[in-house]
Order: structure tokens, then sequence, then C-alpha cells
């Protein structure tokens, strides 16, 4: 698996996603509306470890830690930016990415940079605000990380599909059968740009 490339990354991630889906109602014996949001990244966590190096509930004081100790790395002195990013983690009340994932298994996380960030739902990919938008309001301050990713399930994927490509976000999904019912593990992903774009 490339691990740098995002379009490998995140069709892995829909293929093991749906796996998810799948192996929580089989589990559980019961339906998808009630599985845990946290279940879909332990898995995936789980089963794509021992090619990805990745880290679940991360909080946003430590990926900025991460951001500032890779960019130090190339020695690039702390900024200002990066140091008014740190007091607004403050003012946010740290929040926590579900799943960040970073771009090389073979080297530690603070001397890298982090390749997406990702949020998981359980049953519905807003077109906008929610997931999306916190993304993108943490992607402004953490400058080593390239995507942001909005991932669930659904058994209608076309409005959520039809609102990404509105946005010029790139689109993933995986259809998988639950109870004879077709299903689809999506995954929204935007590059951290569009962070500058909405701001």
């Amino acid at each position: 698996m490339k691990t740098n490339d995002i379009g490998t990354i995140i069709t892995a991630l829909c293929e093991h996603g749906a796996r998810a889906v799948q192996r929580y109602v089989e589990i559980s014996g019961v339906g998808p509306g009630a599985m845990p949001e946290y279940f879909m990244p332990a898995f995936i966590f789980d089963h794509m470890g021992d090619q990805v190096t990745m880290t679940l509930e991360t909080n946003f004081l430590s990926l900025l830690e991460w951001n500032m100790h890779a960019k130090n790395g190339r020695r690039v002195v702390p900024s200002a930016a990066d140091i008014k990013a740190l007091s607004l983690a403050a003012d946010l009340g740290s929040p926590r990415v579900d799943l960040a994932i970073f771009a090389d298994p073979h080297r530690p996380k603070d001397e890298q940079d982090i390749l997406a960030l990702v949020e998981f739902k359980r049953g519905w990919i807003s077109a906008e605000g929610g997931d999306r938008d916190k993304l993108l309001l943490l992607l402004n301050h953490i400058d080593s990380c390239k995507y942001g990713a909005v991932c669930g399930w659904t058994d209608k994927p076309e409005y959520p599909r039809g609102e990404a490509q509105k946005f010029g976000d790139l689109w993933f999904e995986h259809d998988f059968e639950l109870h004879g019912r077709h299903c689809f593990f999506c995954a929204r992903v935007f590059e951290a740009s569009a962070a500058k774009r909405s701001g």
C-alpha cells in the first residue's frame, strides 16, 4: 500500500469501514443505527495499523505539537501562527479528531507530516457545518496536514455525493450488503487549502 497516497489510503479505509459496519451487526444482533461511532475508527485502526501509522481520539493540542515538531525537524522555527494556534487550542477546549493518519509508517509521529484528519459519522455525511467545518478549522492551524475526511455509511449516497462534488471535494465509496440491503461506506475528502478558501 502506498501510504502517502490519499486515494489508496481512503479506498482501504472505506473497505474496512464497510466491514466494521457488517461486523458490528453480526456481533451485536442489532441494526447499524445502534452502532456507536467510535466502533468504526477502532475497527479501521486495528485492521490498517500494520501498514499505516494512525492515532485515535487525538486532541488538537497534540496535533499542534506534532505539527510544530515536524517543522522544527526541518529546521523551521515555530512561527507566530503556531504560537497563536496553541492559545486557540485552549480557547476551543482542545477538540478531538477521531483518527489521524500519518504519511510514513516507519517514522515517529513528531518527525513527519500528518496526511489526513478523519471524522466518522454513524449514518450521515453532512453537506455543510458539522465535522467538515470542524476539520477545516483545525486544518487552518495544522499546516503539515494535507487532507481532512468525513466518513460514514448510508444506503442513499446520492445527495452527499452530489454535495461533495459541488464543493470540489473528493468522494470515495465502497458498497456492501447488510441483511439484503445495499449500503455504502463513504468518505468525503477535502484538501487543507479549502480551509483558506472558506476562511
